[in-house]
């Protein structure tokens, strides 16, 4: 089986021999169900079956949504910390679409439940527990309504807006092993799309 790198962790290149059972190929489907441009390629026609029988199979049940975004990387916070103030309070605009089920990656003994609920009950304590200490605030949340000017297709569920002191802590909290290990799990298992814009206050003049 081959197929890209991707974000998700799995690696440039993966081969399964035909002594490999069934359970191997589904639990790459549903990774491959989760990123782009899967390439399949198996080592002999009665694997080949298989592999068919079982994405036959897995199509007539609900396909989990495909995570939209990108997530945030070193690029992307390399990037906005050099273009960002120092020492200037950093405001979050988050538009977040949810999962009609929230999807974890490795099999989790949570409860079943929408995205929509792992993200306020789940991922929202979390990320407090480690953000608030450090100064951040959460200022808005949101039900979108509905978009009058919006590219075709886009759709959102709510929109927040989250204070950072500065970029930095921003940085220093979404790096942090307790974030990682604490929350994220319940924001990527809860999200179907997401757009994280970094903005900074405009006075205006009078």
């Amino acid at each position: 089986m081959v197929f890209p790198e991707n974000r998700f962790g799995l690696g440039k290149r993966a081969r399964f021999d035909d002594a490999n059972e069934l359970e191997q190929i589904e639990e790459l489907l549903m990774a491959a169900w989760c990123c782009h441009d899967v390439i399949i390629a198996l080592t002999s026609k009665p694997l080949q079956g298989r592999a068919s029988e079982a994405i036959s199979a897995r199509s007539k049940n609900s396909r989990p949504e495909r995570t939209m975004f990108v997530d945030i990387d070193n690029a992307s916070l390399a990037m906005a910390g050099s273009s960002l103030p120092g020492d200037q309070p950093i405001f979050m605009l988050n538009l977040l679409r949810y999962r009609d089920e929230a999807l974890y990656r490795d099999k989790s003994e949570l409860p079943a439940c929408s995205g929509r609920e792992a993200y306020y009950t789940r991922y929202v304590p979390a990320f407090r527990k480690v953000a608030i200490p450090l100064g951040v605030t959460p200022t808005w949340l949101g039900s979108v309504g509905a978009p009058l000017v919006a590219a075709q297709g886009e759709a959102w569920h709510d929109a927040a807006m989250v204070r950072y002191p500065d970029f930095a802590t921003f940085r220093a909290i979404v790096l942090s092993s307790d974030y990682r290990r604490e929350a994220e799990p319940h924001r990527l298992a809860a999200l179907a799309d997401w757009r994280l814009i970094a903005t900074t206050e405009v006075q205006v003049p009078a």
